[in-house]
């Protein structure tokens, strides 16, 4: 077997030689592992892949199709190239196979408790969901494994996990460019792009349906602790479409004030899950790691949109959901400006702990975000929402936090 190793980079691929091999691993934009090189994480990569004494976990094969490890196919080949370094997780891609059966994996690392706990969160999550709907906007993962460290006994090893590789999904975010902040589709291979109108609006259409699809309406649970600046959502043009896939579910639970009560008018979750998805889907980082960008008004028509989307696509599978679309969007119109605003304040209290640079963004912008939404809301049409037969009347529920 013959495996080789490159670091992707914007000008395209290179193989590290030796001193670039002995140069230390990097944590992060400006952190380096005060051990471990770029050297050290090919060789624990290598081991998870082809080692004997590699103990690794399966996953169900209700997460998708079977994939043999190790791999030790003496006629295989295969190039391990460095991605991406992100705030809790480091991304490889996996490619190659036997002549004529090429294929292509993610390697998802992590290597401080922090990103293990939520990669382990993150494997686990996922895989519920995908027991609950396959529709094929979630990485299929395959096996995880703890690869031991190189560098002396007790000292920290690596967490990984063999996965999907999402081909053809691409990052975006927003940039600085000519006096005004766009979308730049980050398109390795094509190059990247300005996003055209048709795709920005598809883009936060697509993530808040996601939102909405993929909450529990019987525990209240929702996908949580996502950033657009760690490049959670994903996009990939498909012809005319422009298609929105999720990399990674590290949290999926109700909201605190929800969690475990009893006797909670189910609309009330549903509301602020809403209202969560369209203040959070407005931070992005300029380029990805730069300071805190803020969406324009325009994206909270489509950031409705897609919630609604999703909601009808749940009322169509029978899953539970306590209001239709339609329902929804009239309880909404009821709630004036400042109504929105009081809500939001209990909102805010649960992303303390996530990004106080965002949490501070978010603060600034709120009187202003819910005058928007406040207008985005009232001028939504019912038409296509609409259903002829009420399970419930659409009153303003009592007893919201």
């Amino acid at each position: 077997m013959n495996i080789r190793c490159c670091i992707s980079g914007p000008d395209g691929d290179w193989e590290p030689g030796a001193a670039d091999l002995d140069t230390p691993f990097m944590l992060g934009p400006g952190a380096a592992h005060p051990q471990m090189t770029v050297g050290d994480f090919f060789e624990a990569v290598k081991s998870f892949l082809t080692a004997d004494e590699v103990i690794r976990e399966p996953f169900s094969p209700a997460y998708g199709e079977e994939v043999p490890l190790p791999f030790q196919d003496a006629g295989e080949e295969w190039l391990i190239r460095m991605e991406k370094h992100g705030a809790f997780y480091h991304i490889a891609s996996v490619e190659g196979g036997c002549p004529g059966s090429r294929r292509r994996f993610a390697v998802v690392s992590a290597l401080e408790e922090t990103g293990k706990r939520f990669l382990k969160d993150d494997v686990r999550n996922i895989g519920r969901l995908l027991e609950k709907r396959d529709g094929g906007d979630l990485p299929v993962a395959y096996w995880m494994a703890e690869i031991p460290s190189s560098y002396g006994e007790g000292k920290p090893g690596w967490l990984m996990v063999l996965s999907e590789w999402l081909e053809d999904y691409h990052e975006w975010h927003h940039t600085l460019g000519e006096g005004t902040s766009h979308i730049v589709i980050w398109d390795r291979v094509g190059g990247g792009r300005r996003a055209d109108e048709a795709e920005y609006t598809a883009i936060y259409r697509g993530v808040s349906r996601l939102l909405a699809l993929h909450y529990n309406p019987v525990t209240f649970e929702r996908i949580d602790l996502w950033h657009h600046a760690a490049g959670d959502f994903v996009v990939s043009r498909f012809g005319d479409d422009l298609r929105v896939r999720l990399t990674t579910v590290r949290r999926y639970e109700p909201m605190p004030f929800f969690a475990g009560e009893s006797g909670v008018d189910p609309r009330i979750p549903l509301v602020y899950l809403f209202l969560e998805s369209a203040l959070k889907t407005r931070c992005d980082r300029h380029d990805g790691t730069g300071e805190v960008a803020w969406a324009e008004d325009d994206v909270l028509g489509p950031t409705l949109d897609g919630f609604c989307l999703g909601l009808k696509e749940k009322e169509a599978d029978r899953d539970g959901i306590p209001e239709s679309a339609g329902h929804l969007l009239e309880l909404l119109k009821q709630f004036s400006a400042e109504e929105l605003l009081q809500v939001h304040s209990s909102l805010l209290q649960l992303y303390e702990r996530e990004d106080p640079e965002e949490l501070r963004m978010m603060q600034i912008r709120l009187p202003e975000h819910c005058r928007a939404l406040f207008r985005t809301i009232q001028s939504a049409s019912l038409r296509g929402f609409q259903v002829a037969d009420r399970a419930q009347p659409a009153g303003r529920p009592t007893g919201r936090p």
